[in-house]
């Protein structure tokens, strides 16, 4: 004779599973992100943007500023803030190295806020020197190209 709760354990197995797929999407969610981690600048041969709010496209081949936006990026660490939906952009980054291949890409949208996919990311505000630096790589590159 069967037991009324014979698929009690097979509830627990569901509930179990949906609880461990929870917290990793919470663990996922709140692990901070740095953008770039284990590039080392002599393997980027050139950055290509896009400035979706004036829509110049240029290429950042200079090793010095290649440089100085990846210790940029790099040193800041973003959390996830909230899903994206279909926000325009401004600075869209792909990341090249000697081969051509894309090392990583993400858009650079306020001096603190990276959208990478559908996911937002937020630091402190301390992008705000490469968000200039991309503005005056684009006006010296774009009046001059």
């Amino acid at each position: 004779m069967k037991h009324p709760n014979s698929t009690l354990p097979k509830r627990y197995v569901v509930l179990g599973a949906l609880a461990v797929l929870v917290c990793l999407a919470a663990v996922w969610w709140l692990t901070p992100k740095h953008f770039l981690r284990g590039v080392k600048s002599e393997e980027v041969s050139k950055i290509e943007v896009l400035d979706g709010n004036t829509g110049h496209r240029f290429a950042i081949t200079d090793s010095e500023d290649i440089a100085f936006l990846l210790e940029q990026f790099q040193s800041v660490p973003m959390n996830k803030e909230q899903i994206s939906m279909g926000m325009g952009s401004s600075f869209r980054m792909l990341w090249r190295d000697r081969k051509g291949r894309e090392l990583d890409s993400f858009t650079l949208q306020t001096e603190n806020t990276i959208r990478e996919g559908v996911v937002f990311y937020r630091c402190d505000g301390t992008l705000i020197e490469a968000q200039s630096r991309l503005q005056a790589l684009e006006e010296e590159l774009c009046q001059n190209p």
